[in-house]
């Protein structure tokens, strides 16, 4: 970890780690993925130079892009808002908010799809014949991300999940702001497609 640490110090270092996949790699870290080391200090180690790579000005948006092919938008913002353990802990944790749906069905799923990357990169190269190691690299399809079925069905607008908020009207948004914002461009966006709709239909 110490030599990664290093490296990514480095802006030409850092952009080799992310060229390697080493977001994926990282993620089967701190998600405990069999075969990945996965002990708290690795796991801390792991979330330490996760960090960096989100916060790096010139990578960070890459970094970030690709972390959201994992994980959901929310998950995203809170490992680059919160340090150390109390990253682990949200990752650890299940949750059912307006703001945040993250359970221990969402956490199974993506330890699978990353179980899979991995071994199905393996049967593809078939670098690893005869080993139950997992490779290092994977190359992920330009339309790659997880699917959590939890998710499917969800609208999710300005950082609130409708469905749960309004199961839950009391619920104190982080930024109740930008969330009206995106409300009244999702309804006049719907409204606009609604009569444009009715115009065509009509004629």
């Amino acid at each position: 970890w110490t030599a990664a640490e290093a490296l990514a110090s480095h802006p030409d270092g850092l952009a080799a780690l992310l060229d390697a996949g080493a977001v994926l790699q990282l993620l089967a870290v701190l998600m405990a993925v069999k075969g990945f080391a996965s002990t708290y200090n690795c796991r801390l180690a792991a979330l330490s130079l996760l960090s960096k790579f989100l916060w790096n000005p010139v990578k960070g948006p890459e970094a970030s892009s690709t972390l959201r092919r994992f994980i959901p938008e929310p998950l995203v913002v809170l490992l680059r808002s919160r340090a150390g353990s109390a990253s682990l802990l949200v990752l650890d944790s299940v949750s059912e908010t307006p703001e945040l749906i993250w359970t221990a069905v969402m956490q199974d799923e993506l330890r699978k799809c990353i179980v899979e990357l991995f071994r199905s990169q393996n049967e593809a190269e078939n670098l690893l014949a005869g080993s139950n190691k997992l490779p290092l690299l994977v190359n992920l399809p330009v339309d790659f991300a997880v699917l959590y079925q939890q998710l499917v069905d969800e609208i999710y607008i300005g950082g609130v999940y409708i469905r749960f908020f309004l199961k839950q009207p009391t619920y104190k948004l982080s930024n109740p702001v930008l969330f009206a914002e995106k409300l009244v461009e999702f309804w006049e966006s719907s409204f606009k497609l609604q009569i444009s709709t009715s115009t065509n239909s009509s004629l």
